[in-house]
C-alpha cells in the first residue's frame, strides 16, 4: 500500500510523465489545477486506490466516520468523488477530507491524546487518581 500510495511514488510518476519536478506533491495538485490532464489522471488514480484501501479497512474496522488526508482528496472534489465511488453508498457518505490540510501530523498526534480523554474522561482527573 505504501509503495503504491506514497507521496514519493506520486511525485516519481509525475516526474516520469513530465508533469512536475521534485518531491512536492503540491506541484502535482497545482499542475492539475492548471489543467494538466496527466496530473489530473495521476491524482484520480491515487484517489481510487485510496478508496479501495478505505473500503477494505472499513469492512474490518467498521468506523462511524473516516477522515482522509490524501492530497488530491483534500484539494479536488473530483478526487473525493473518485474515492467515494470505490465504496458502497452508505460508507461513501461517512468519508470526508481532513479539515486541517496544512497540519495533518500535528492534528494526528493530538487525536491520540483526545482518544484517551474521550474513552475515559475520569482517568485524567487528578482528583480521582
Amino acid at each position: 500500500l505504501q509503495a503504491e500510495l506514497s507521496e514519493l511514488t506520486l511525485c516519481r510518476r509525475a516526474r516520469e510523465a513530465g508533469v512536475a519536478d521534485g518531491t512536492d506533491p503540491a506541484r502535482v495538485v497545482d499542475a492539475a489545477a492548471a489543467g494538466h490532464p496527466v496530473a489530473v489522471r495521476l491524482l484520480l488514480e491515487r484517489a481510487r486506490m485510496t478508496g479501495r484501501a478505505v473500503r477494505l479497512l472499513t469492512d474490518v474496522l467498521n468506523p462511524e466516520s473516516v477522515v482522509v488526508t490524501e492530497i488530491g482528496v483534500v484539494h479536488r472534489p473530483d478526487c473525493l468523488a473518485a474515492l467515494r465511488a470505490e465504496l458502497d453508498e452508505e460508507r461513501a457518505a461517512t468519508v470526508a477530507p481532513t479539515s486541517f490540510p496544512d497540519s495533518v501530523l500535528a492534528v494526528a498526534g493530538g487525536s491520540v491524546v483526545l482518544d484517551v480523554l474521550y474513552r475515559d474522561p475520569l482517568s485524567v482527573s487528578p482528583e480521582l487518581n
